[in-house]
């Protein structure tokens, strides 16, 4: 079986941690399914990349014959490639923002935002099968989308990347002190949806507390070295306003570093029955009051087999038979050419 993977995020030399969870995605499918891959460079070339695109799509469409075309975010790319498909199966994938919108006090970023959610809408309307990484973002689909056609699969983590490591030697590795409290931040520190002023403050309330907490951003980083962040930190934080499914908790808990977090996204799902992760408020005392029992705790995590159902090869096995099924085709074996990028 063919699948045509469509994505405007995706690694590249200049943006190595663009999209890596989707390139991991697609690299997990290809033992099951021959994938090519379209990458429409929004973030190297902007907005001006989607006037080509749908040429592009055509094309690839085109050359490859491909049995089914995914397609990796909504947005204006999923309705551009809602137009191309013509009858061919078509899946989309549903990510956070693109149904969520983007809560910025900047006017025109709230109006994108917008535009990104009524094109999302438009696009499920036509796809066969919508693939939403948490309930939440499955509950803000279109009604008319029926339910059978939507099914609620979250990112997959790559429990042989991470994993627990030696949180000394990941310190040091980084130039850490051993005797501070490393709370780490990812994302970026501009984003009014992450919120970094409230991790910001918390670990300011703790130092007034007598803890030497020490804030680090983990921002623009090789994917392989994540692990060693995630390591090297006594906790991981998330503030945001909204989120689909955060890769970087299902990192955390595969490195069994401790989660502190807002109810966002399926973060209370994944965080459910670990001990040592805490749900916190939307305030800067709050998450210092859970940041603090993380410390005053003082261990890792033990909750690897906790995850194992959102394995790579897990979520691979989940994508691909929904490939099978809206293409109605019976498991194949998989030929010796794997696709390409195009």
């Amino acid at each position: 079986m063919r699948v045509l993977a469509i994505t405007n995020m995706f690694p590249t030399r200049a943006c190595p941690a663009q999209g890596t969870f989707i390139e991991r995605q697609i690299e997990s499918l290809r033992s099951r399914v021959e994938m090519q891959v379209l990458h429409i460079e929004r973030v190297d070339s902007g907005r001006g990349a989607y006037f080509p695109a749908r040429q592009r799509l055509l094309r690839a469409i085109s050359d490859g014959k491909p049995d089914v075309v995914h397609v990796m975010y909504g947005g204006a790319l999923a309705v551009l490639a809602a137009s191309a498909v013509g009858r061919l199966p078509f899946v989309m994938s549903i990510c956070g923002s693109d149904l969520l919108g983007d809560p910025q006090r900047s006017w025109k970023s709230r109006s994108i935002g917008r535009a990104t959610v009524w094109a999302s809408k438009i696009a499920a309307l036509r796809a066969d099968a919508v693939i939403a990484k948490s309930r939440q973002l499955a509950a803000r689909l279109p009604a008319v989308v029926a339910r059978e056609r939507i099914y609620i699969i979250p990112n997959g983590v790559d429990l042989d990347r991470f994993r627990p490591l030696d949180t000394s030697v990941c310190r040091q590795h980084l130039g850490w002190a051993e005797d501070e409290f490393h709370v780490l931040f990812t994302g970026s520190p501009s984003s009014e949806t992450k919120r970094y002023m409230d991790a910001q403050s918390a670990v300011e309330f703790l130092r007034t507390r007598g803890i030497a907490a020490q804030l680090w951003i983990m921002r623009d980083v090789p994917h392989d070295q994540v692990p060693v962040w995630l390591n090297a930190a006594h906790v991981m934080v998330l503030c945001s306003l909204h989120e689909g499914s955060p890769n970087i908790v299902k990192e955390s808990l595969a490195c069994e570093c401790p989660v502190v977090s807002t109810d966002v996204g399926d973060v209370s799902e994944r965080l459910e029955g670990i001990d040592g992760c805490f749900l916190s408020g939307r305030d800067s005392r709050s998450l210092a009051d859970c940041l603090e029992a993380v410390f005053r705790r003082g261990t890792r995590l033990n909750c690897r087999h906790k995850i194992a159902s959102i394995a790579l090869d897990a979520i691979a096995d989940r994508v691909a038979s929904i490939y099978r099924k809206v293409s109605g085709k019976a498991e194949e074996t998989l030929p010796k050419s794997v696709g390409q990028l195009i």
